[in-house]
Formats: structure tokens, C-alpha cells, sequence
């Protein structure tokens, strides 16, 4: 592409949307199950997960830059019209490959937390119904099924809309509580603050993972940008940029906020399990969450099944017993995983450490090194620093997880 930003970026679709309309639906998809996850992040010190959030927006930001550029070099508006153009069709099967465990991983910890926080709210005595296996299967069997059958996706995307409400439910949830335990007992009482705490390596390594799937939305780039009226490369670049931005402020002022009030009392899960269970307001907010985890299930179902009958049919037609039974097979699947083990790190570690990264900054890295002629030679630069870093935090991830598989089968820590 030529260096004039206000090049139009050619997309064969009639463009009708507003910036802020496309910064709203970028933003839903980038918000999921990796924002519960960020106030455990802080108990590494805040310094350390300004820090980590800080270069993942940034590797965020321009693995967006570089899927942009490099669709201009292909004259590809599509994820897969782009892998198509750098490595053929024979190759078409890794990215469908990555895309369905990333998006069969992510509705794996979608039914692990629906598990989790629903088993924490009703806390039942009940050897049965006292489990996370019973909330799992429950809520995939009866609620998110049925969704999963439509063969619209249409009938999906307006689901993902409330991302935004559950975010924002989230920070006023904690502000409401730091302020109310200031006001009772005082600020950080029992002097727990920390700005850098090195030794917590296996909370920093796990940090990478959250902030990893906190800024997920590279798959959805092309479909929001087709509706972005003007579309220049340099309003594609600037909708990337606000949407990366305001995503590091609210995960931000939720783990903050979370943070300054529950100290190390966070621990490995979300911080809505370390509040106490009387309060309606926290007991709103976790059905608020899993109502959200329930209706946004079905949008990653469809891509990791789409994906799936790719691999294993390739271009035959689905029919829709097909279609049901794919997608029913897919979430009961990742519920049974959901429910054989209560480690949400190890999920993290491999699904946000390993996988999501691959997609999303990995692969838009290396297309547009392949792909790129003539670039300036900072993005040349750039593009070898995001890739070195996305390769030393999957290293550092995939390490964890192996050591926690290690731990597991020998019983020992």
C-alpha cells in the first residue's frame, strides 16, 4: 500500500457505519472471559500489570496495523483471503485448525466459569448440585444449546452487544466495594500493596495469558471495517487504536479497582468469588456475567464449528442435523473439559497463553513480514519485536502448563 494514510481501503462492501458505531461492535468482541481474570493479574503489584497490559495493548495495536497493511499488499479483506495469499490453500488447514481451538478453548472457560461462579452463588451442601461439573453441564445443555442451532449468524451478533454492559457492571460492582471497605475499615489496612513483586513469577507468567485474550478481537477486524464509512487506512488505524485504548482503561480501572480493595485476598479465579456472598449487589453481578457468558457461547461456537466441518469436510454442505450436531458435540465436549479440573490458570495458560496469541499476533506478524514490499524499515523493526515478544510469552505460558500437567501426575509442587 502506498504511505498515504488517507488511501481508501478498498473493501468491496457498502460501508454505512459511524467510528463510534465500528468502535462499538470492535469492543464488544474484544471484551470475554479474560477480563475476570485481570485483578488476579494485579496481585503481581500494579506496577508489574500496567506494565504487561501496556505492551499487550501495544503488540494488540499493531498486529492490527500489520493485518491491515498486509490486506492492501494481497487485495485480501478477510483473515483467511490473507493466509490464503501468503501461504496457498495447501496450508489453509493450520489456520482452521487455529482458529478452532482457539474458539473451542475460549468456550471451554466460558463453561468453566459459568461453572465456577454459579457453584459459588448458590453454595450448595449437595454433593451433586454443589459442583462445577452440575453448573456446566446444566447451563450448556439447556441454554446454550438451543442457541447454538441457528444457521444465521446474524441472529448471534446482536448477543455480543451487552459486552460493554458487563465490563462496565464489573467496575462499578468494585468501585461500589473499595469505597464501601475505605470507608469501614480504612485504605489497605493490612499494608498488602505492591507495585513490583517478582517473586510471584507464576501470577506474571499468567498475566501474559489474560492480557493475551483481553485485547482478542483480530478475527472480527475485517467485518467491523466493512462497515466503516470512509474507509481510509488511516481511519482503520485510528478505530484499531481507540478500540485498543479504551479496552486498557476498563480492564484497567476494574483490576484496579478490585485490586485496592481485596489485596491478596484475590486469588486464582475471578475476584467476584472473594466478596462476601450475602451482598445482592455481588450476587447481581455474577448472574449478570454468566447471563453475558451464556449469550456470547453461541458467536465462538459457530466459528470453532464452522472451522471444524472445514477441516473435516472441507467445502461439502452442511446439512442442519450436521449443523446441530456438530455444534451440540463441540459444547458438551468443552463442558466435560470445563469440568475436569477446577485450575482455571492451566486453561488460561493454554488457551490465552499458547493459542489466542498465535492467531492474534503471531500470524499478523508473519503475513505481513512475508508479504510486505518495500515497507519503511520501523514496521520492518516493529514487526521482529512483536514477534520476539509473542514467542518468549508463549514459551513462558506453555512452560506453566507443562509443569502444571508435571505437578498433577506426580503429585508433586
Amino acid at each position: 500500500p502506498s504511505d498515504d494514510n488517507d488511501s481508501i481501503y478498498t473493501i468491496p462492501v457498502p460501508s454505512d457505519s459511524s467510528m463510534f458505531g465500528c468502535f462499538q461492535i470492535l469492543l464488544n468482541t474484544s471484551i470475554g472471559s479474560g477480563t475476570l481474570m485481570v485483578p488476579y493479574s494485579y496481585t503481581s503489584g500494579i506496577g508489574m500489570e500496567l506494565v504487561i497490559s501496556m505492551v499487550f495493548a501495544f503488540v494488540a495495536f499493531m498486529a492490527m496495523y500489520f493485518l491491515i497493511d498486509s490486506s492492501q499488499y494481497s487485495n485480501s479483506y478477510d483473515y483467511y483471503g490473507i493466509f490464503k495469499s501468503c501461504y496457498g490453500t495447501k496450508y489453509m488447514w493450520i489456520l482452521n485448525l487455529s482458529i478452532f481451538l482457539v474458539q473451542f478453548g475460549t468456550v471451554t472457560i466460558y463453561c468453566l466459569w459459568n461453572g465456577r461462579l454459579l457453584n459459588h452463588l448458590f453454595s450448595s451442601s449437595n454433593p451433586i448440585i454443589g459442583s462445577n461439573a452440575f453448573w456446566s453441564f446444566i447451563i450448556a445443555a439447556f441454554l446454550i444449546f438451543p442457541l447454538t442451532t441457528f444457521r444465521s449468524i446474524s441472529k448471534l451478533e446482536n448477543f455480543a452487544s451487552i459486552s460493554t454492559f458487563f465490563i462496565i457492571m464489573l467496575i462499578v460492582h468494585a468501585l461500589y466495594w473499595m469505597i464501601r471497605d475505605i470507608h469501614d475499615y480504612g485504605f489497605d489496612p493490612d499494608n498488602e500493596i505492591t507495585v513490583f513483586n517478582f517473586r510471584k513469577y507464576q501470577v506474571i507468567i499468567s498475566a501474559l495469558s489474560v492480557n493475551s485474550m483481553a485485547f482478542n478481537c483480530h478475527l472480527n477486524l475485517f467485518s467491523t471495517l466493512e462497515h466503516l464509512n470512509h474507509c481510509t487506512r488511516k481511519r482503520a488505524h485510528q478505530l484499531c487504536a481507540i478500540t485498543v485504548a479504551i479496552s486498557f482503561v476498563l480492564y484497567n480501572c476494574f483490576g484496579l479497582f478490585s485490586y485496592l480493595d481485596l489485596f491478596d485476598k484475590i486469588k486464582e479465579g475471578s475476584s467476584l468469588e472473594f466478596y462476601p456472598r450475602p451482598n445482592y449487589l455481588t450476587k447481581f453481578t455474577i448472574i449478570g456475567v454468566v447471563i453475558v457468558l451464556i449469550v456470547s457461547s453461541p458467536l465462538v461456537i459457530w466459528a470453532a464449528r464452522i472451522s471444524f466441518i472445514n477441516l473435516v469436510w472441507k467445502d461439502k454442505p452442511s446439512t442442519n442435523l450436521k449443523w446441530v450436531l456438530v455444534g451440540g458435540t463441540l459444547l458438551l465436549f468443552a463442558a466435560f473439559l470445563a469440568s475436569s479440573s477446577e485450575d482455571v490458570i492451566f486453561f488460561f495458560d493454554i488457551v490465552g497463553g499458547f493459542l489466542t496469541p498465535t492467531i492474534e499476533f503471531v500470524f499478523p506478524v508473519l503475513f505481513f513480514l512475508k508479504i510486505q514490499r518495500g515497507a519503511p524499515k520501523w514496521k520492518i523493526i516493529i514487526a521482529w519485536v512483536d514477534l520476539f515478544f509473542s514467542v518468549i510469552s508463549i514459551a513462558a505460558c506453555l512452560y506453566q502448563a507443562i509443569r502444571q500437567i508435571v505437578e498433577a501426575a506426580t503429585g508433586k509442587k
